[in-house]
């Protein structure tokens, strides 16, 4: 394999864009707004925000306004607030 190849795989250059991101790890990966993180395999979408509330109308009211997935997430027991909502800040309505 070429050294090019060799950095995607070994996470030396970015696994979507091929910048160079520093030494690798062994594995791929992919840097974002929030640093640099691990790609699976095309699973990673960078462009989905997820936001989180405690108040049900709220997150409603939010996913309305931006067209987002409502996600109830009160029965997870790992989870952080009681509800959340999935949306891309960069789709476009139309």
């Amino acid at each position: 394999m070429g050294e090019i190849s060799e950095g995607l795989i070994d996470g030396t250059f970015d696994s979507l864009t091929g910048e160079y991101i520093g030494e690798g790890p062994g594995y791929p990966r992919v840097q974002t707004n929030r640093g640099i993180k691990p790609y699976v395999g095309g699973k990673y979408n960078l462009n989905k925000r997820r936001k989180r509330f405690d108040n049900k109308e709220a997150a409603l009211n939010f996913a309305a306004k931006v067209n987002g997935k409502f996600n109830d997430l009160r029965d997870d027991p790992k989870s952080k607030s009681r509800y959340s909502v999935t949306y891309n800040p960069n789709q476009q309505e139309g």
